[in-house]
């Protein structure tokens, strides 16, 4: 339904968004109100300017009783609006209701609200703090993000499902941490030992430099630290046993991740999150700089594990990986060229979006593999040049969406490598205090551990044979591609 507007008197606009609702801005007010005991703001065309291009006279918008419902996006992009009152019969906010109204300073809730919908108050960095009445059920998502100054959320004492304390807001049994408000400063934060799970982008954009995490949280969700730019370092305690994707994306001054020795679901190496046997690399740390070796038992990069690392110079994948998750290179903006090894049978979507920097992609595949118009979302393929094996030219310029790429060019490649590499077996022994590697296939990574599971040696493979002198007698794990080896060293030591 389409909203009509007339001019009431000198400097007053009225529109009527039904035939009993009308919205009427007089002095910067505008007041929303209907004749009947109840109605919801209808549903109506929101896709052009609501407001006949005087969003910016809006400075105040009162919503009267009678209004049951607000739709979305109703009063965003309204950049003067400083204050909304919201009436009591008002049960619902719609998603993005007052989204991106960067002067807005006051909000005021009234009791009989049930439901804020998703990103209801996003991007309001004017806002300082929010009240939230006892009657609401549901917080929708996105609560407060890009409200770079609310310090506090506090919600009514009186609530049956949320709590707040010192600001920040909780379920109600505070098993659950929702939300940390983006404008709250403090040093170190301690996670209350109460709290079982932190909630997707509970800590987003947060100022906080230390986080501490008790032995009582078993779940970290999607995003839960995502852009916490102050914080440097972080430990995941022994209890945790489900991490989301991005949980430390675009931390850009994270420079280590730790996890508890007794933890059984994952692990850490070189300050990089892992699960439990390491097949799965699931974080990388956003604040680390340079090259990166991924190491040859990896077999899967999680969704988005290297979102937001701008210092990331290259990386290089070992053909015994066989998935590249869904944004896992999101905004590597450093990366100039990445090689996708033969062995990868899948690519998430957004795999490297907002690689601004990306010029080259090689790749191994005889036939193309199969991606859809996800892939490679967000990265100007067509400035990009796509290298492909000798005489598969023609395959990839047929292929959907490979055929997008600026330029594809052939490089020399030997398919026989990928039939030897498979076949190939590892062995090894010992003498005189040297290990004698044999069956390596040139340009895999390569991981010897000692006995205790410490990394002693990380390289690439030269040739199909190596020598590399040890420096203590024991036992050691030998980990070449999906290949792996124990040999006891009784050298001369």
């Amino acid at each position: 339904m389409v909203a009509f507007c007339s001019l009431s008197g000198w400097g007053q606009m009225t529109w009527y968004l039904t035939k009993t609702m009308t919205a009427t801005l007089e002095n910067n007010v505008l007041t929303v109100s209907t004749s009947l005991d109840a109605e919801k703001m209808s549903d109506y065309d929101w896709s052009g300017e609501i407001w006949s291009g005087r969003s910016a006279e809006i400075h105040s918008v009162v919503i009267k009783n009678g209004i049951t419902d607000i739709f979305g996006w109703a009063f965003a992009h309204t950049p003067n609006l400083k204050a909304v009152t919201i009436g009591g019969t008002v049960e619902y906010i719609g998603g993005y209701a007052f989204y991106n109204c960067g002067s807005l300073e006051s909000v005021q809730l009234s009791e009989g609200l049930l439901d804020l919908g998703q990103a209801s108050f996003k991007f309001c960095p004017s806002l300082k703090t929010l009240d939230i009445p006892a009657s609401v059920t549901s917080l929708g998502t996105e609560l407060g993000v890009g409200c770079t100054q609310l310090e506090a959320i506090n919600v009514h004492a009186d609530n049956l499902f949320f709590s707040s304390e010192d600001g920040i807001v909780y379920n109600r049994d505070k098993t659950t941490l929702i939300r940390f408000p983006e404008g709250k400063s403090a040093d170190k934060f301690d996670i209350p030992g109460t709290v079982k799970i932190i909630e997707s982008i509970a800590f987003y954009c947060s100022l906080i430099e230390n986080i501490s995490i008790p032995n009582s949280v078993e779940e970290m969700r999607d995003g839960s630290f995502l852009a916490c730019n102050n914080l440097k370092s972080i430990t995941i305690p022994q209890s945790v046993k489900t991490i989301g994707a991005g949980v430390f994306g675009n931390c850009k001054n994270l420079t280590s991740i730790q996890v508890h020795a007794g933890n059984a679901d994952f692990t850490s190496e070189d300050d990089i999150l892992y699960n439990k046997d390491k097949s799965i690399l699931h974080s990388f740390a956003p604040g680390k700089t340079g090259d990166f070796i991924v190491p040859s038992f990896v077999t899967t990069i999680h969704n988005a594990a290297f979102f937001g690392s701008a210092g990331l110079t290259s990386i290089t994948i070992p053909n015994t990986l066989t998935e590249i998750g869904g944004s896992a290179f999101l905004e590597c903006t450093s990366l100039t060229s990445i090689t996708i090894p033969y062995s990868v049978k899948k690519l998430g979507s957004y795999v490297l979006s907002v690689c601004t920097g990306l010029k080259e992609i090689t790749v191994q595949w005889k036939i193309p593999l199969s991606i859809n118009s996800e892939t490679f979302r967000n990265l100007e393929i067509s400035e990009i040049t796509l290298y492909v094996p000798d005489g598969t030219i023609e395959a990839y310029q047929d292929a959907d969406f490979w055929n997008m790429f600026g330029e594809i060019v052939e490089y020399e490649y030997d398919f026989s490598s990928n039939e030897k590499a498979e076949s190939q077996t590892l062995k090894a022994f010992t003498s005189n205090g040297n290990l004698y590697l044999s069956g390596l296939n040139p340009g895999n990574p390569l991981h010897i551990y000692n006995f205790t599971g410490q990394l002693i040696y990380k390289g690439i493979v030269k040739s199909e044979e190596e020598q590399i002198p040890l420096t203590s007698n024991g036992i050691y794990i030998v980990v070449v591609g999906e290949q792996s080896v124990k040999v006891l060293n009784y050298g001369n030591f």
